[in-house]
């Protein structure tokens, strides 16, 4: 596909916490991490940084692969469809925990007045 190809991409791991840097100065730490999409993006950032925050690091190199294309507009319609389902289910769970609450108030005023 015209103006789809693969790229190199990079992350930095930390070998001791197994979490990745967001970037930043001092850098934050997480399971995703900051993507840098060029080498000299990552250079320009551990410029910035003092170095001790980056003891027992690697830089992780990263080829993206395409491996499949799909319309935007049905993913969203997917994800629209998704979501209109989970209201409903909340939605009719709401109702369900109402009647219960009702039908437990009606069982103490029949107890409390008889039928």
């Amino acid at each position: 596909m015209k103006g789809l190809a693969n790229t190199t991409v990079f992350r930095i791991f930390n070998k001791k916490t197994g979490l990745f840097s967001k970037g930043g100065s001092p850098p934050g730490w997480n399971k995703i991490g900051k993507v840098w999409k060029q080498l000299s993006h990552l250079n320009l950032h551990f410029g910035q940084v003092d170095a001790k925050h980056y003891i027992d690091c690697d830089v992780v190199q990263y080829e993206t692969i395409i491996t499949s294309t799909f319309s935007a507009e049905e993913f969203i319609q997917i994800i629209h469809k998704r979501h209109a389902e989970r209201d409903a289910r909340q939605v009719a769970r709401a109702a369900e925990e109402r009647k219960q609450q009702r039908l437990c108030e009606y069982e103490k005023l029949k107890k409390e007045f008889g039928d």
